[in-house]
């Protein structure tokens, strides 16, 4: 009697899930636009999407400054990380908006 086959495992594939954030996905449906740049670690910050020539994303620089604390930066630390890198950059014409809002 033939002995019975062996089922190998079966392989496991790797599905990279990519979960947009739901701040994200507001802005590219309301302004149906999927060229939309991001700020990337700063979802939590988005408040709203400009319209004019082209739509952009606009962020709440100070949700921003106590995003980074929430790190371990202190508020100077921060500041300056963000001046740098983040609001003093031009990616062109859908460079991101970065604002106070007012009390």
């Amino acid at each position: 009697m033939p002995k019975p086959k062996k089922k190998k495992p079966a392989k496991k594939k790797l599905v990279k899930q990519n979960k947009v954030h739901p701040n994200r996905q507001w802005c590219v449906d309301n302004a149906n636009d999927e060229d939309l740049l991001f700020a990337d670690g700063f979802d939590d910050c988005i408040i709203g999407v400009s319209y004019g020539m082209v739509p952009r994303v606009v962020y709440d620089k100070d949700l921003m400054i106590y995003s980074l604390q929430d790190d371990g930066m202190d508020e100077c630390e921060a500041i300056e990380y963000l001046e740098f890198n983040t609001w003093g950059a031009w990616v062109g014409p859908r460079t991101p908006i970065y604002i106070d809002v007012k009390p």
